[in-house]
């Protein structure tokens, strides 16, 4: 049986994370799916979902990807690399867009380039 790339809770084991005002997604696996530290990411929110997305070319098309967020009400973060961990981390209005609240049930959609939480409906 193997593990599944991402999982959801609150222990420090979890790689997605539902903090207070804050979305983490933490875990030396996101290479697997095509993110690499200092990677550009777009995030969408509609409610009850969270989409994180690869751009890429990242550096060059910089400014292109700031107009296109604006433009689309996503918001760009990076990559960052933690000891041995790759680390997202979303905060503020899209997390309040999507609804999500600390210890609530998600389910995980992933592919290259591509992470989607949504609440389970229960």
């Amino acid at each position: 049986m193997s593990r599944p790339l991402l999982s959801v809770g609150k222990g420090r084991t979890s790689t997605v994370r539902i903090l207070p005002g804050a979305v983490r997604i933490s875990t030396c696996r996101l290479v697997e799916l095509g993110f690499e530290a200092d990677a550009v990411v777009s995030v969408s929110a509609e409610p009850a979902s969270l989409t994180f997305a690869l751009c890429e070319n990242g550096v060059e098309r910089y400014r292109e990807l700031v107009r296109l967020a604006r433009r689309n009400k996503t918001q760009l973060i990076q990559v960052r690399r933690i000891r041995k961990w790759l680390s997202m981390e979303i905060t503020g209005a899209l997390v309040n867009r999507a609804g999500f609240k600390q210890g609530e049930a998600l389910s995980i959609s992933v592919s290259h380039g591509l992470i989607q939480l949504q609440r389970s409906m229960s």
